[in-house]
């Protein structure tokens, strides 16, 4: 029996740490390249056909535009918008209890403020959802680690088993 796929996008994050003063939206809903960056994510997955359905956890105020946005741009495969939760952690939880899958299914979970996600991404984590039953996404550290006591340097941390 071949999986079926199914996707949470997280997008309940305030953008607190990102500060765009300028409209005080978080950084999901701002415009990359004439649109939203959210929906940089959700054409992709979209556009797999593997993908069954796309779930969204969010605040609540956001799901009337969530809505609009998918309807636009015929994101037809959104199944839920999901009330996010204090943390990532229960915005997952929340969406993840939604999802109606067997117990084979896969399920990705995907940031709403990561838009760079491409098909070819998806297709590798797939194959190796598939061999492994877990994977993570992850690139290799390039830039140079400092740890310190506070104050000062004391060590430059080996980037060798570093991964972002």
């Amino acid at each position: 029996m071949k999986n079926s796929i199914y996707v949470i996008v997280t997008s309940g994050g305030k953008g607190l740490r990102f500060k765009n003063g300028k409209t005080g939206k978080p950084k999901q809903y701002l415009m990359l390249k004439g649109k939203p960056v959210i929906l940089h994510s959700l054409k992709v997955f979209q556009n797999i056909p593997e993908v069954k359905g796309i779930y969204i956890s969010a605040d609540s105020e956001y799901f009337s535009y969530l809505h609009s946005l998918s309807s636009k741009h015929k994101i037809t495969k959104l199944k839920a918008l999901v009330e996010g939760g204090k943390t990532r952690f229960e915005s997952v939880r929340n969406a993840f209890n939604q999802v109606n899958c067997r117990l084979n299914d896969i399920i990705l979970i995907h940031d709403a403020a990561r838009p760079n996600i491409s098909a070819v991404d998806i297709k590798s984590l797939l194959k190796d959802v598939r061999k492994y039953s877990e994977v993570i996404p992850a690139v290799k550290i390039s830039d140079t680690v400092k740890k310190t006591d506070g104050k000062l340097i004391t060590e430059t941390i080996p980037r060798d088993k570093l991964w972002l």
